[in-house]
């Protein structure tokens, strides 16, 4: 059995979902605060899935 996650459900930080979509920091929290992003809440932090990165890429 292997323990690596499928693209579509492995967890990326702000930084890294930006840094897969060739976008700013900014521009992230825009899309993400006009609903085009989903994000996951983990306590203090936000994550956004790598299903909802491909969304957001039109894959």
């Amino acid at each position: 059995m292997s323990d690596v996650l499928p693209f579509d459900l492995k967890p990326f930080s702000i930084a890294e979902a930006a840094r897969e979509l060739g976008i700013s920091r900014s521009f992230l929290f825009k899309m993400i605060a006009d609903g085009r992003i989903e994000t996951v809440k983990l306590g203090r932090r936000t994550l956004i899935k790598g299903g909802a990165i491909r969304k957001a890429l039109g894959a």
